[in-house]
């Protein structure tokens, strides 16, 4: 089982590297940098999820889940 206030935590700490316009709701905006980042994750490690989900943070399990909620092959 991840720690969620591990990823909680990583999570704030990406939306503070940002200087973006704040005119979207808080979920759209943590939605659009999850996405970024696993897509860029991947990337990164050439579709291997275990290294992508490592690097980010989260569990495997967890990198799949979102994956699917985001439409991410």
């Amino acid at each position: 089982m991840s720690n969620w206030k591990e990823e909680q935590d990583a999570l704030w700490e990406a939306l503070s590297m940002f200087d973006y316009p704040q005119d979207k709701p808080l979920p759209k905006e943590v939605e659009e940098i999850e996405r970024h980042r696993i897509n860029h994750a991947l990337v990164v490690h050439e579709g291997n999820k275990s290294q992508a989900a490592k690097d980010l943070g989260i569990g495997r399990t967890n990198l799949i889940a979102k994956c699917k909620k985001y439409n991410i092959a």
